[in-house]
């Protein structure tokens, strides 16, 4: 990814934009302070723009959502809504227009590169100003042994009450519906997909070498990994119908889990 900025910055002699989008509970920091010492080694000039600042605050989020969570104390309606409902749109121009000024900027240094990053850094009002997309992904599972290791909100909240394991029902119909959709959108676009389930061994791959291992995939036999989580659904009737397929379920747990499938 870097060799393909660095031949960006040779060969057309203007500064790089580059967006790092991925999914919640991205190691956004770690991630940043090792492109950045990549960039330094090399002398490259950059900006970093956290594209996270400009989400609305929790209480014009929750005035949206509110909807679709309200009606019954357990169950929700799917968010119907896109990415871009979560954010402040004059924030968004602020970004837009300051990512315009510094490619009409002729003082400024050709081996520059401006980085935006943060779930959602490629919505549709920014994704056309970019030169190169990456988008980190995770694992519903990961995501949610993080949030218990180091509290990850949902978007847009900031308190710890508010991090994901402990707020599943507004996950699952909310964040994960809004996550899911645009994930699919970026990656059309995007130049680079990055495993980001472990971040001391990212795994990055071309968007072309991405796309031939899912057709390769999808002509093979494909197994259902399944995640187990406590949350109110379930029951007696789930450990019953589980424990005759021999999985075991913690006794003191048995009231609280439901099952998540997932490819593996």
């Amino acid at each position: 990814m870097v060799n393909s900025i660095y031949q960006h910055l040779n060969r057309k002699k203007t500064p790089c934009f580059l967006a790092l989008d991925g999914y919640l509970g991205t190691d956004w920091n770690n991630i940043i302070k090792e492109l950045s010492s990549i960039l330094e080694e090399r002398r490259i000039k950059y900006k970093t723009i956290n594209v996270v600042l400009c989400l609305k605050n929790f209480s014009e989020i929750d005035k949206v959502i509110h909807p679709y969570l309200e009606c019954d104390p357990y169950f929700g309606y799917v968010f119907d809504g896109q990415f871009e409902h979560f954010f402040d749109t004059l924030k968004l121009e602020d970004v837009k227009k300051k990512l315009q000024d510094i490619r009409k900027n002729s003082a400024k240094p050709k081996d520059f590169v401006v980085v935006c990053y943060g779930s959602g850094a490629t919505v549709p009002m920014l994704r056309t100003m970019f030169d190169f997309i990456a988008y980190f992904d995770l694992t519903r599972e990961e995501l949610f042994n993080r949030s218990e290791r180091v509290s990850i909100s949902c978007l847009g909240c900031q308190e710890s009450d508010s991090s994901v394991h402990k707020n599943l029902k507004r996950f699952c119909y909310v964040d994960s519906m809004i996550l899911d959709k645009h994930k699919q959108h970026v990656l059309k676009e995007m130049d680079w997909y990055i495993d980001g389930n472990n971040i001391d061994e990212l795994k990055i791959i071309p968007r072309n070498s991405y796309e031939e291992i899912l057709s390769s995939l999808s002509q093979s036999p494909i197994i259902i990994k399944q995640l187990y989580y406590p949350v109110v659904w379930g029951g007696y009737l789930g450990l019953h119908y589980h424990s005759s397929r021999r999985c075991h379920i913690a006794p003191q747990k048995i009231d609280y889990h439901y099952p998540a499938f997932f490819l593996a």
